[in-house]
């Protein structure tokens, strides 16, 4: 984020908490999605949820997308974290 704010981007971060600079809501039921993506030139969906997978990974990111088309969004970039679990270099609670 910080090098696309300095090199002039404005940068949204959606999320369930809210932050400065952040929209709030929920994938899992689009609650603010339609407000955020307004306006935006690109997507960057690297969110995800160990507990509500099917709610969060699977119909959330298809909301997304649909809500993103509906907007005229021209780029998603959806990043994956299947398998992040099982990298030796993942941070684990303990």
């Amino acid at each position: 984020m910080d090098r696309l704010r300095a090199a002039g981007r404005e940068v949204r971060v959606f999320g369930r908490r809210r932050g400065r600079g952040q929209g709030q809501g929920d994938l899992a039921t689009g609650e603010g999605l339609e407000a955020i993506v307004q306006g935006v030139e690109a997507i960057v969906h690297c969110a995800s949820s160990p507990t509500r997978t099917r709610q969060v990974n699977v119909e959330g990111t298809e909301r997304l997308l649909g809500v993103a088309d509906q907007a005229g969004v021209p780029h998603v970039l959806f990043i994956s974290i299947v398998g992040v679990d099982r990298n030796p270099y993942f941070p684990t609670a303990g």
